[in-house]
């Protein structure tokens, strides 16, 4: 029944250390996500929409070229006057850049992105936190019977 309870704590300190270092890389990942989403938060432009039009091809609203680039870092390619949308903007991929950016189909929904975002920090951050908070406590109770046996 012992080595039943010594894998079972085994397994809890692996799992602590897990969620311990992988909330760390969650917290950055939702919060550079959201500093992405909304560069205002830190005193940056807001992004650029773009603007489909009836014929089928995208204009981009510019103000100036580096405004002008589109989420994935590229000037997408210029054909005959309108910019062309490429493959991946259809299928899964795009469904999957689409969610990505914060819309699903037409519909844009960034404030979802961001609240989950948000969720994400609060989530990891306090998984952090009471992690720590058990280390502590262990490293305490690991020190304390010793002091204790030696007349301390």
């Amino acid at each position: 029944m012992e080595k039943g309870v010594g894998v079972l704590k085994r397994v809890r300190r692996i799992h602590l250390w897990i969620g311990l270092i992988s909330s760390l890389f969650i917290f950055l990942e939702a919060l550079t996500g959201l500093l992405l989403m909304e560069p205002r938060l830190i005193g940056g432009n807001p992004p650029i929409e773009q603007r489909f039009g009836d014929s089928g091809g995208s204009a981009v609203n510019t103000q100036n070229i580096e405004r002008a680039v589109q989420g994935n870092g590229v000037i997408p390619p210029r054909e005959s006057g309108t910019f062309q949308r490429d493959r991946e903007n259809f299928g899964i991929m795009g469904i999957i850049r689409g969610l990505h950016v914060g819309r699903i189909g037409n519909i844009n929904v960034s404030w979802l992105t961001d609240l989950v975002a948000v969720a994400m920090m609060l989530l990891s951050g306090t998984g952090i936190y009471l992690s720590l908070k058990i280390l502590r406590a262990e490293r305490r109770r690991k020190f304390t019977p010793q002091s204790e046996e030696n007349g301390v």
